[in-house]
């Protein structure tokens, strides 16, 4: 079942829309950003990888990058795509793929493609500035604000946005998300998490506030999120991490205060074990 104020609590800000002709075959690894990709492929081929997964492109298909997932682009010679780059938080500031399982690749049909026209006519002038990951993920990009032209313009775009995006995301029968939510109350817990990531945060805390045992807050938790309740914790704190060393001048100690680390030490073995890159590194690469 679908709890209608948590679509009404999505919201969505446009980065970058375009379309991209890959005149000669590139390959970009270990990409990761803030912020969610959306591509539609519209003639050639390629791939992308995350993790051990290979995702053949295909004309006619497309395809979602959640915000901070490690992949890898190839681009074959003659590739014609168009692209979104989007961002999507909740009124409590959490993320739209804490709450909902996602397809990365969907069909695509005519109106997804007279979307994504539309998309670029009403913003003909936000495509990247470069192609090359590390060229263009730098703080001034990463901070742009879209400037619309009208209220109606703001609505048509969230609403284009939207269309798109609900074609990727769904309530995992399996898994059961949206029961084990209302049953266990647990998005109060999620919230806490994300507001107090600064803070220390201890599983018995949590298991309280869900009114169960440690072991069995536990399994709960984990059959919601996928990740042990410390781990999920861990996760979030380095997502912070990673959006505040590209998109703020903040140094490492400010950072380590703000994401909740207790040690510089700590800090960067946790960034490295998630994200393969020491936090000096990732900054600088996106600097470069």
């Amino acid at each position: 079942m679908f709890n209608i104020e948590q679509g009404e609590g999505i919201k969505i800000q446009l980065h970058n829309v375009a379309m991209y002709k890959c005149c000669h075959g590139v390959e970009y690894h270990d990409v990761i950003s803030p912020f969610s990709r959306l591509y539609l492929i519209t003639r050639g081929t390629g791939n992308i990888t995350i993790g051990n997964e290979v995702i053949p492109l295909l004309g006619g298909y497309m395809y979602l990058i959640p915000s901070f997932t490690f992949c890898t682009y190839k681009f074959d010679p003659g590739m014609v795509q168009y692209y979104v780059h989007f961002s999507t938080s909740m009124n409590d500031g959490m993320n739209v793929y804490d709450f909902y399982s996602y397809h990365k690749m969907v069909k695509a049909d005519t109106f997804d493609g007279f979307l994504l026209m539309k998309l670029l006519r009403l913003h003909p002038d936000i495509s990247l500035p470069a192609q090359r990951p590390e060229e263009y993920q730098t703080k001034v990009w990463m901070n742009r604000k879209v400037v619309y032209k009208s209220v109606s313009s703001y609505l048509e775009t969230k609403g284009i946005i939207e269309q798109l995006l609900a074609k990727f995301l769904y309530d995992d029968p399996n898994q059961k998300h949206e029961h084990f939510k209302l049953y266990y109350n647990i998005k109060p817990i999620l919230q806490y998490i994300h507001q107090n990531l600064n803070q220390e945060i201890q599983v018995e805390l949590l298991a309280k506030m869900a009114c169960l045992s440690n072991d069995h807050f536990g399994r709960v938790f984990k059959s919601i999120t996928g990740y042990p309740p410390m781990e999920y914790v861990i996760r979030k704190r380095i997502e912070k991490a990673q959006h505040l060393l590209l998109s703020s001048g903040l140094t490492q100690d400010e950072i380590i205060e703000k994401a909740g680390f207790r040690s510089l030490s700590y800090f960067s073995k946790m960034f490295r074990k998630y994200t393969g890159f020491s936090p000096g590194k990732y900054r600088k690469q996106s600097k470069q």
